[in-house]
C-alpha cells in the first residue's frame, strides 16, 4: 500500500508537470493555429474583394473608353452602334450595351453581341430601375454599378452604367449589363483550400456570384447569421452557417467601389478539428513516458517547422503565380504584343517570350526562316519594311529605345488570328495585299542571355485605326487650308471688283468733290483687298504682317500724284503681326490718317531740301500694346481749315472704340518724331505739325 503510494506519488510528481508541459504546447500550438487560420480567411476576403474590384474597373474602363467615340461628339449613332458591337464581340462576358439620352433617358442605342450561336438575352432592366440607377450617375458624375437582376427567368446581371460629358455636361448614359458568371470564375480564379466558399453580395445582401455551385445560389438572399454580421462590421472573422447549411468560420469585407460585400468561409471541422487532437495529444502525454514525451515533442517541432516552412514557400509561389496573372492580363488586354528578342553569338535570332494582346497579331504558327531572314516574326513585316525592323535590333545596349512604324500583312497572320481573319481597317496597299500598321518599339537589355547573345525587349502594338485617323486629318487640314484660300482669293477678287467699279463710276462724275469722296471710298475697299490679297500670297491664315501693309500703304498714298513737290516717307519700327479682325481696322485708321495728312498738311510749296514735307510712321511693341505713330511737320489741325472733325476723323475713333485702343492726338506745337522741341518750325510752315498716337491691344506676334 505504501509503496502504490510512493508509485502514485512519484507518478504524479514526474508526469504531473509534464502533462503539464504538454497542455500548454499543445494549447498555444492550437491557438497559434486558428489565429492563422483566421488571417487567411480575412485576407482571402480582401484578394476575392479585390480580384472583383479590378474585373468591374476594367468592365468601366472599357465603357469609359468606348464613351470618348468620336462618333458621340458628332451624334453619329449608327457608326457609334456599330462600334459598340465590335466592343461587345471582344468580351463575351457583355451580355448587351444602351445608350440613353441624357435630357430625356430615351433608349437611342441597342447593342447585342454578334458572335455566332448567341441568343438575344433577355436583360431590359424596368424603367424603375433604369431611372433610379440613371439618378445615382448624374448625382455622383461617375460610373455606378447596380445590384443583381435576374429577368423573367433568364441569365443573372448587373448593369454598369458610366456617364458620356462632352463640354462638362453629360449628354448620354451608356451602360452594360454583365453576367454574374464572369464574377464567379473570378472568384475561383484565387487558390483556396479545399472546402472553403467564397461569395460575392450586392447592396442588397443577395448573392451574386459564388466559387462553387454558381447556379444553385446566385440570386438567393444571404443567409440571417450572415446578414446581421455584415450589418454590424465592414471587416470582421465570425461564425455563422453558410447557404448550403453547413457552419463555417468566415471572413467578410465590402468593396469602397461597389458597395458589394466579399464572404469567404471555411468548414467548422477545420478550426475545430485542432482541439479534438488537442484533447488526444493531452491523454496520450500522461500515458507516455518521459522518452516518448520528448521524441513526441521533438517530432511536433520538426513538423511545425517543416509546416512552417512549405508554408513560406506556397506563399512566395502564390504571390509569384499572382504576379503573373496580373503581367497575363495585362498583355492579354494590350492591343498588341510583347516581346523579347534575342540575337546569339552565331547570328541567330528566336524569341523565347512573345505575348498575344487583345487584336493584336499572334507570333504561332512561326515560319521557320521565312525568305531567309533569320528572323521567326519577320514574315508578319511587309518586305519593304523588314530592313527598318532589322536595323532597330542593332543598337548596342544602354542607348535609347527604337521606335519605328511599320506595315505588316494580314495575310501572314490568318492562321493565328481568330477565324482566319487578319482584322484591322485598310488604310493602304503595298502590293496588292491588305496590310496593318504596327509602331514598334524596342530597348536593348542591359542583360545578356546565357551563351553571350544580345537581347532586346519590345512591344508591337496595333496603330491602324490611328493611322487612319491620322490620315483623315490630314487630309481635312489641308482641304480647309484650300478653301481658306479660296475664300480670301475670292473676297480679294470682289473686292478689286469693287473697287474698279467704284474708279469708274468715279470717272463720269463731273463734280470735283463727289469725284473726290468716290476715290476715297475706292481706297478703303483697296485697302480690304489688300489685306486679304496678302493672306493669298503667303498661305497664312491666321496671323498678317501689319508693318509690310502699312509700309505698303503709306508709299501708295504719298506716292506722285502730280503735285509740285513730293512728300518724304519715313516708316520705322519693329516686324509686327496681328490677326485679321485687327488688321483690317488698324489699316483702314492708317489710311485715313495717312490721307489727312497728304490732303491737308503740306499746303505750302517745297521746303530748301527739295520736300513739302515729311511723313513719319512708327511701329512697334510696347510691354502688351503695340504703339502706331503717325506724325507729319506740315500745318497742324488748326490751319487750312483741317481741325480734325470730319467724316474721315469720326471714321478713325469708332474704328479706335471697335479696337478698344486709346487715340491721343498732339497738334500745334508737338515737337515731330526726331525733331527737338527748340525747333518749332518745320518745311511745311506750321508751327511743328501733327502726331498722332495709337495704342492697340493685343494679341500680337513678333516675327519667326
Amino acid at each position: 500500500m505504501k509503496q502504490r503510494v510512493h508509485f502514485v506519488g512519484f507518478a504524479a510528481t514526474v508526469l504531473l508537470p509534464l502533462l503539464i508541459f504538454c497542455s500548454a504546447m499543445v494549447f498555444l500550438f492550437d491557438r497559434q493555429q486558428q489565429e492563422q487560420i483566421e488571417r487567411m480567411l480575412v485576407q482571402t476576403a480582401r484578394t476575392l474583394s479585390d480580384a472583383v474590384d479590378r474585373q468591374l474597373i476594367n468592365h468601366v474602363s472599357g465603357l469609359e473608353a468606348l464613351a470618348t467615340s468620336i462618333h458621340l461628339d458628332e451624334d453619329n449613332l449608327a457608326d457609334f452602334s456599330i462600334e459598340a458591337e465590335r466592343l461587345l464581340d471582344s468580351r463575351p462576358e457583355w451580355m448587351s450595351l444602351r445608350l440613353r439620352r441624357a435630357a430625356d433617358a430615351a433608349l437611342v442605342v441597342v447593342a447585342f453581341p454578334q458572335r455566332s450561336g448567341d441568343t438575344l438575352p433577355s436583360d431590359q432592366l424596368p424603367p424603375a430601375a433604369v431611372q433610379e440607377q440613371i439618378e445615382r450617375v448624374a448625382a455622383s458624375g461617375g460610373p455606378e454599378i447596380s445590384d443583381l437582376h435576374v429577368l423573367g427567368g433568364g441569365e443573372p446581371f448587373v448593369s454598369v452604367m458610366v456617364p458620356v460629358k462632352r463640354g462638362g455636361e453629360v449628354r448620354y448614359f451608356l451602360s452594360v449589363n454583365l453576367r454574374s458568371g464572369s464574377l464567379g470564375a473570378t472568384l475561383a480564379g484565387p487558390a483556396m483550400p479545399d472546402g472553403w466558399v467564397g461569395s460575392v453580395l450586392d447592396r442588397e445582401r443577395v448573392i451574386v456570384a459564388r466559387s462553387r455551385r454558381q447556379e444553385d445560389f446566385v440570386g438567393q438572399p444571404a443567409t440571417e447569421s450572415l446578414r446581421k454580421e455584415i450589418e454590424h462590421a465592414a471587416s470582421s472573422f465570425f461564425f455563422a452557417r453558410s447557404a448550403e447549411g453547413s457552419e463555417v468560420y468566415g471572413a467578410l469585407t465590402t468593396s469602397s467601389l461597389s458597395g458589394w460585400t466579399v464572404a469567404v468561409g471555411a468548414p467548422a471541422e477545420v478550426v475545430a478539428g485542432p482541439q479534438h487532437r488537442s484533447l488526444l495529444a493531452v491523454s496520450a502525454g500522461g500515458l507516455l513516458s518521459l522518452a516518448a514525451t520528448l521524441g513526441l515533442a521533438a517530432l511536433l517541432t520538426r513538423g511545425a517547422l517543416r509546416r512552417q516552412n512549405m508554408e513560406r514557400r506556397l506563399a512566395a509561389l502564390e504571390q509569384e503565380r499572382l504576379v503573373e496573372r496580373r503581367l497575363g492580363d495585362v498583355a492579354a488586354n494590350l492591343p498588341g504584343m510583347i516581346f523579347r528578342r534575342v540575337e546569339e553569338a552565331d547570328g541567330t535570332v528566336r524569341y523565347p517570350y512573345v505575348t498575344r494582346g487583345q487584336g493584336g497579331p499572334a507570333p504561332a504558327p512561326f515560319v521557320p526562316d521565312p525568305d531567309g531572314c533569320g528572323d521567326e516574326l519577320a514574315h508578319l513585316i511587309h518586305p519593304d519594311d523588314r530592313p527598318a525592323w532589322a536595323a532597330a535590333f542593332t543598337l548596342p545596349a544602354g542607348t535609347e529605345p527604337s521606335h519605328l512604324e511599320v506595315r505588316a500583312v494580314p495575310d501572314a497572320m490568318s492562321e493565328a488570328l481568330p477565324d482566319g481573319e487578319a482584322g484591322g481597317k485598310v488604310i493602304g496597299e503595298a502590293d496588292g495585299e491588305r496590310v496593318r500598321w504596327l509602331r514598334v518599339m524596342a530597348r536593348p537589355s542591359p542583360q545578356s542571355e546565357s551563351g553571350g547573345g544580345r537581347a532586346w525587349d519590345g512591344v508591337a502594338l496595333d496603330v491602324t485605326d490611328l493611322k487612319e485617323i491620322q490620315d483623315r486629318l490630314t487630309g481635312a487640314l489641308e482641304e480647309s487650308q484650300t478653301l481658306l484660300a479660296e475664300v480670301h482669293h475670292r473676297v480679294k477678287n470682289n473686292l478689286q471688283v469693287v473697287w474698279s467699279l467704284v474708279q469708274l463710276e468715279a470717272m463720269q462724275i463731273d463734280h470735283p468733290a463727289a469725284r473726290t469722296r468716290m476715290e476715297i471710298i475706292g481706297q478703303r475697299i483697296n485697302v480690304m483687298g489688300r489685306i486679304h490679297e496678302q493672306i493669298y500670297a503667303h498661305q497664312e491664315f491666321t496671323r498678317i504682317d501689319f508693318s509690310l501693309q502699312l509700309r505698303a500703304l503709306a508709299e501708295r498714298l504719298i506716292g506722285p500724284r502730280g503735285q509740285p513737290a513730293p512728300i518724304a516717307l519715313e516708316v520705322t519700327g519693329e516686324r509686327l503681326f496681328c490677326s485679321l479682325d485687327t488688321a483690317i481696322p488698324l489699316a483702314l485708321i492708317a489710311n485715313e490718317l495717312v490721307s489727312n495728312v497728304v490732303a491737308h498738311a503740306f499746303p505750302s510749296g517745297a521746303s530748301p531740301s527739295g520736300t513739302r514735307g515729311t511723313v513719319r510712321i512708327d511701329l512697334r511693341r510696347h510691354d502688351e500694346e503695340v504703339v502706331m505713330t503717325i506724325a507729319d511737320d506740315g500745318v497742324g489741325l488748326t490751319e487750312g481749315g483741317n481741325d480734325g472733325k470730319g467724316l474721315g476723323m469720326r471714321l478713325v475713333a469708332a474704328l479706335v472704340g471697335q479696337l478698344g485702343a486709346r487715340m491721343t492726338v498732339d497738334a500745334g506745337g508737338a515737337p515731330s518724331i526726331g525733331s527737338s522741341a527748340k525747333d518749332s518750325r518745320d518745311p511745311g510752315g506750321g508751327t511743328g505739325g501733327t502726331r498722332v498716337t495709337i495704342k492697340v491691344p493685343g494679341p500680337w506676334y513678333a516675327a519667326d
